[in-house]
C-alpha cells in the first residue's frame, strides 16, 4: 500500500469514528438516566483509553474490512433506528486502528463492557443488575489487548511445547 493510500485510509476510518461517535451521542443519556448501566460511561473512559494506548504503540494503516464493516453497521443503524448496532459499529470503527488482529478481538469484547445492552440482558435474562462487573470485564479486557502485557503472561494452564529437531 502507497503512503498516499495509506493516509487515505486514515482519513476516511478517522470520519467514519467520528460519524459513528455523533451518532452514539444518546449514549450519554443512557447512562445517567437507566439505573442498570450507570457505570457505563466510566467502562466507555476506560475503553477508550486502552483504545489510544493500543493505537499509539504501532503505525500501521487501519483495518480497511472493520472501516467497512463499520459503515455498513453504521447505515444499517441509521437504516432502522437500532441503537445496539449504532454502538457496535461505533465500537467497530475504533477497533479498526487497533494493529494486532489479538487486540482487536480483547478491544472488542471490551466494548461490551459500556453497551447499553448488556444492562439490558442482564436486567432481562438474570433479572439482575450486571452494572458491577462492567469496570472490571472493560479492564480484563483492556489490559489483555495490550501487547507487551500479554506476552509477558506466564500462562499456566497452556503446556510448553517443545518439538524435537531434527
Amino acid at each position: 500500500m502507497t503512503k498516499e493510500n495509506v493516509r487515505i485510509v486514515w482519513w476516511i476510518g478517522g470520519l467514519i469514528l467520528a460519524v459513528c461517535l455523533a451518532m452514539s451521542r444518546s449514549l450519554m443519556t443512557i447512562w445517567q438516566i437507566d439505573p442498570f448501566v450507570k457505570s457505563g460511561g466510566f467502562a466507555f473512559v476506560i475503553w477508550s483509553g486502552g483504545v489510544i494506548l493500543t493505537v499509539g504503540q504501532a503505525r500501521t494503516s487501519p483495518g480497511w474490512p472493520w472501516v467497512m464493516g463499520a459503515a455498513a453497521m453504521h447505515f444499517v443503524a441509521s437504516t432502522t433506528g437500532f441503537e445496539v448496532i449504532r454502538h457496535a459499529s461505533l465500537a467497530t470503527a475504533a477497533v479498526a486502528f487497533v494493529p494486532t488482529s489479538r487486540g482487536q478481538i480483547m478491544i472488542l469484547l471490551a466494548s461490551v463492557g459500556w453497551m447499553p445492552a448488556l444492562g439490558w440482558f442482564g436486567h432481562h435474562f438474570f433479572a439482575a443488575n450486571l452494572d458491577p462487573i462492567r469496570i472490571p470485564l472493560t479492564l480484563a479486557f483492556v489490559w489483555l489487548a495490550q501487547p507487551r502485557v500479554f506476552r509477558s503472561i506466564q500462562w499456566p494452564f497452556v503446556p510448553k511445547l517443545r518439538f524435537p529437531v531434527p
